[in-house]
């Protein structure tokens, strides 16, 4: 699942890392996340930017700066609003949900899709592995 938005998050999210001593990235063990990363980067051709000291993107690619987002377990209603976009999809569309949070401005609003219509689309509808 893709979600694009351009809004900017309302609080900033605390950095535990922060008190960790110098070098201490280099030294983890692959985590889920650092996985997660890996195969995200791998299906834009890419490799993971990894650890520069510096506020940078997970992913980079020639158009696409990509943040990867991993959770055990996303809500159930946005599973069902993905599979309702899909299932109503008119032939040759591309189904997103778009999110959408009363009392904030629609310029704000969040597009989700699955990583397979995305990759598809940006693709020209070429066929993409499964990951």
């Amino acid at each position: 699942m893709i979600v694009i938005s351009s809004a900017t998050p309302a609080r900033s999210i605390g950095r535990a890392h922060a008190r960790c001593p110098p070098g201490w990235r280099d030294e983890m063990p692959d985590k889920t996340w650092k996985m997660a990363e890996r195969r995200v980067a791998a299906r834009f051709g890419t490799q993971r930017t990894g650890p520069q000291g510096r506020n940078t993107p997970d992913v980079v690619t020639n158009d696409l700066s990509i943040e990867v987002k991993t959770r055990k377990a996303l809500p159930a209603w946005l599973h069902e609003a993905l599979a309702q976009a899909e299932r109503n999809a008119q032939l040759g569309t591309l189904p997103v949900v778009v999110l959408h949070q009363v009392g904030t401005r629609y310029d704000d609003d969040m597009i989700v899709m699955s990583m397979k219509s995305f990759t598809q689309w940006r693709n020209r509808g070429e066929r993409v592995q499964d990951l």
